[in-house]
């Protein structure tokens, strides 16, 4: 029998910033990756040959300082070149969008075929605040092989980086930096080679299979179960016929580019104009979601869905609003932040559907996530 949503509200609620899956650090990690690997190619001749040259500044009005070239691993041919710290350096073997200039002593831009870097050196002189793609995060560099515990780090010539997903406002952390999210510690799943050739599929896939196991949930109890969940002021429930009714009219759609700037995460869920719901999410976050352990793919895609309920809408809205009246000329981009810099507010959002996606998995069978951006007890960060 058909489920009918009994309290369908779509419009009628205050609208509040858009709202959607959280950017995965692995993703992060591998855009990082792919600028390294990009950032070692330019450079093949000492004399500047072809398309691999340092341009030098006559002028002289860029000097930066050797080490930190070093740092990033360029080739030691090219730092040789006499001059070769004044310049603005252009295009790659590796990519030929590839294009770096310098800003100030200490700092440069590139643009790269995973979109747009940007690097200051802080005034620690150890620190590196890196902003990818909207993305906020610190990184130092150490020389040497790295440790068998280090996580999150890309090695290079001389040495290794880490990075900490974090920010530069340190202080919103209490005055430290939150634990790195930890590494996949499971096998990928069996849909990782098929999730590469076609993301969008693969992902609308799993919302069948979703839809047919809540559906028979639902047969079980008569067409109607109150689902219990961890709120923030102690249980909560939502009637799961309305949850089916969303999932039914449900789809995801990747898309290149970033949407930081969107939602503050790899995607956002919207009305799809056919009365049902969508959710962009960025084609590399996606397959980082399917590719990674504890069913993050399920998860994102539940967790999606209670954000439409009428209890995630109006939980949303309601730490929308509260925020705004606490912080006037408060603005959407300054809510949720870059990625993962969101205000308290906008984190609580997202514990608050995560928590509805545990609850759902429960009753699949299904092993919840144990680290997901926003936890799960609504202290307002990652």
């Amino acid at each position: 029998m058909p489920y009918q949503d009994s309290t369908y509200l779509q419009g009628s609620l205050p609208e509040a910033p858009p709202t959607g899956p959280p950017l995965l650090w692995i993703s992060v990690l591998d855009d990082l990756q792919l600028f390294f690997d990009e950032l070692g190619g330019p450079v093949q001749e000492t004399n500047g040959a072809d398309q691999n040259s340092y341009y030098n500044d006559p002028s002289d009005s860029a000097p930066l300082d050797p080490m930190f070239l070093q740092e990033f691993g360029w080739m030691n041919a090219g730092q040789n070149v006499p001059g070769a710290h004044y310049f603005d350096y252009l295009t790659s073997d590796v990519d030929s969008e590839f294009l770096l200039s310098t800003s100030g002593v200490t700092a440069f831009d590139a643009v790269f075929s995973g979109g747009h870097i940007s690097v200051q050196k802080l005034s620690d002189g150890n620190t590196y605040g890196i902003n990818l793609n909207g993305l906020t995060m610190f990184a130092t560099w150490h020389p040497g092989s790295p440790g068998s515990g280090d996580n999150d780090l890309i090695t290079v010539v001389g040495g290794h980086w880490t990075f900490l997903y974090t920010g530069f406002d340190v202080a919103h952390y209490g005055g430290n930096a939150p634990p790195s999210p930890p590494p996949s510690i499971a096998a990928p799943s069996a849909d990782a080679l098929a999730a590469r050739a076609d993301p969008e599929g693969i992902a609308n896939q799993h919302i069948q299979t979703l839809r047919a196991q809540l559906h028979a949930v639902l047969d079980q109890h008569d067409g109607h179960w109150m689902v219990q969940f961890h709120g923030p002021n102690g249980t909560e429930y939502f009637d799961l016929a309305d949850l089916v009714y969303r999932l039914d009219h449900y789809h995801i759609h990747a898309v290149d580019g970033s949407l930081t700037d969107v939602s503050g995460g790899a995607g956002f869920i919207h009305p799809d104009g056919h009365g049902g719901w969508e959710t962009d999410i960025t084609r590399d976050q996606l397959v980082g979601y399917e590719t990674q352990a504890y069913h993050l793919l399920d998860f994102m895609i539940l967790h999606e869905v209670a954000h439409v309920l009428p209890n995630g809408t109006s939980f949303s809205n309601s730490q929308w609003w509260g925020w705004l009246a606490a912080n006037p000329g408060g603005t959407e981009a300054t809510y949720h932040g870059n990625g993962m810099n969101g205000v308290a507010a906008f984190w609580q959002n997202e514990s608050y559907a995560n928590n509805m996606a545990v609850a759902l998995e429960s009753l699949v069978g299904l092993a919840p996530p144990q680290h997901v951006a926003g936890g799960f007890d609504y202290a307002g960060v990652y």
